[in-house]
């Protein structure tokens, strides 16, 4: 899907509220410096995703590698991460013989194991912690895991500090007077 990044497309919009966005943004002499700055920081082919895994790694990569040192490291160290907790999955689905063992993300919970029920013969090995049955699957987390998943979501964390820093980069370029009229927002995964 190709985005169209020009003002043009607004100019002959009929809509009350996208008049009002052409006129007072992209009509603005110094609209063009910052979208050419905005440009050279932000990764053009990231896009947004519900998902929560992935919308917190579309996250971490918003930013062009080469901006941030720092962020540049926490993102290889969550790619390691992120490849050690799927590593993880794959040891205990051969070991334990679960074949059908899942590993599922959420915000709150950060990493966990779905185990359908019939796949455990037995009582689940003491490595898994937190069991809790949830219609045929069986929830859990292990140590292990809980230790990575921690790991990952503080790489997040240094993922959303980076953004931060380029969010307040573009207020100050705002506040320099290089360019007024847009209001920055910033949201979390």
């Amino acid at each position: 899907m190709q985005y169209h990044s020009s003002p043009r497309v607004l100019k002959g919009a009929n809509s009350f509220l996208l008049k009002n966005i052409y006129q007072t943004i992209c009509e603005n002499p110094k609209y063009e410096s910052m979208r050419k700055r905005i440009g050279e920081v932000i990764d053009e082919d990231v896009i947004h995703s519900r998902a929560p895994f992935v919308a917190c790694t579309q996250q971490c990569f918003a930013i062009k590698p080469g901006i941030d040192g720092l962020l540049d490291v926490a993102r290889r160290s969550f790619c390691d991460t992120s490849e050690a907790i799927h590593n993880l999955a794959t040891k205990y689905r051969e070991e334990f013989t679960l074949p059908n063992l899942k590993i599922p993300y959420n915000n709150r919970l950060g990493f966990y194991f779905i185990i359908p029920l019939r796949d455990i013969t037995e009582k689940l090995p003491n490595k898994f912690i937190q069991v809790v049955r949830h219609g045929k699957n069986v929830h859990c987390s292990s140590f292990e895991l809980a230790s990575v998943s921690l790991l990952l979501s503080k790489l997040i964390f240094l993922g959303f500090l980076g953004n931060w820093a380029l969010t307040a980069t573009l207020q100050s370029f705002d506040r320099a007077g290089n360019f007024s009229g847009l209001n920055f927002q910033y949201s979390t995964c």
